[in-house]
């Protein structure tokens, strides 16, 4: 009976949960897996959070910053001192829905 536990949990968490998040959150921490993707938003105005500048679909957060310096310098900003970025790991994106982020 209690082998039967084990695969019924391993079961459950595959139907009701996310094993890919799960895995990425061990196994990745604050970097974007493989599979994953990372969106860059810069906030030229961070008091507002108005009309963010993106670029989305980018490899590592390491891109995602290069990124939200570009973005920056369009608004010479260089040094990112007048506005404010994130950079979203793991969007799953679907259609109608709002974007959810891993981190």
């Amino acid at each position: 009976m209690r082998l039967l536990l084990i695969p019924m949990a391993i079961g459950l968490w595959f139907l009701f949960g996310d094993p890919g998040k799960s895995a990425a959150n061990v196994i990745y921490g604050d970097d974007a897996a493989p599979w994953e993707r990372v969106d860059a938003y810069y906030y030229p105005d961070p008091a507002t959070l108005n009309r963010p500048q993106q670029v989305l679909g980018l490899v590592s957060v390491d891109d995602c910053r290069r990124a939200a310096e570009g973005m920056a310098s369009r608004y010479n900003d260089r040094d990112l001192r007048l506005g404010s970025y994130e950079c979203k790991i793991g969007g799953d994106r679907r259609p109608g829905s709002s974007t959810i982020y891993r981190r």
